[in-house]
This record gives C-alpha cells, sequence and structure tokens, in this order.
C-alpha cells in the first residue's frame, strides 16, 4: 500500500479564484516529465505555481519559471500567459526573483525583467533575491 504523500501548501477553498486558476493552469499545461512539481506552459517553459503562502489569500506564488532555451522568448511568452490566467482569475501574483543558475540571468536582471511585466519589488537584494508582486488588474 503506498504511503500517503505529504501536502505542506495551503489547499485554497473549491470556489476560490486561486483555486480556479490553479485547475485552469494544470488543465491548460503539459506535464514536465523532467520535475514533476512543474508543468510546460504554451509548449516552451517549464514553470511552477502554488498557493502563496507568503502573502495573503487570493494570491498564487510563482516558484520557477525555466526555458528550455534561454535568451529566445520562452520565458516571457510562458509568463505573459500566466498574467493572462491570473487576470481573468482576479488572482495577483508572487515571487522571489532570485538567480540559481550563474549562465542565466542575475536576480538584478530577473527584478527588471518582472518589473517590466508589471511586477513590483516590495523588498529584497541581490543575494537573497528580491520579493515581488503583481496585483490582478
Amino acid at each position: 500500500m503506498p504511503s500517503p504523500s505529504l501536502e505542506i501548501r495551503p489547499r485554497p477553498s473549491a470556489d476560490s479564484p486561486v483555486r480556479s486558476f490553479l485547475d485552469e493552469f494544470w488543465a491548460t499545461t503539459q506535464e514536465n516529465w523532467l520535475n514533476p512539481r512543474q508543468r510546460i506552459v504554451a509548449g516552451v517553459a517549464g514553470v511552477e505555481v502554488c498557493p502563496s503562502v507568503y502573502d495573503r489569500a487570493g494570491t498564487v506564488h510563482i516558484t520557477d519559471i525555466v526555458a528550455s532555451r534561454p535568451g529566445e522568448g520562452q520565458g516571457t511568452t510562458a509568463l505573459q500567459q500566466i498574467l493572462v490566467l491570473a487576470d481573468k482569475h482576479g488572482v495577483s501574483l508572487d515571487l522571489i526573483a532570485r538567480s540559481y543558475v550563474k549562465e542565466r540571468l542575475t536576480s538584478r536582471q530577473l527584478r527588471d525583467w518582472y518589473s517590466r511585466h508589471g511586477f513590483q519589488t516590495k523588498n529584497g537584494n541581490a543575494r537573497d533575491g528580491y520579493c515581488m508582486v503583481r496585483c490582478s488588474t
């Protein structure tokens, strides 16, 4: 008999905007067989999202966006799809803009990239990352 999985993230109620966002996100994306926590968005980038535990109800946390071919606009394409979905369901988005790979964007470059897409920096620094939020439009 398989052991039950440990759920450490909050489960939004069935009628919440966050739950509606997550349901549509999972229905319109594909499984990433390399990382089961991620979904493939727009056929080009691995994205992980979950209900936010950092801020408030009605917010989805973007944990990760990973383009398979950096520098070709895949991350932007995936983020734009997430922004459309967030606005459709009236949810805010939060994240920590932090670089984990030296060959990719720095934390400051990530902060600037997210800022161009409507995110505002709440606090942070280049070493630990920048806490950012985008309210629903």
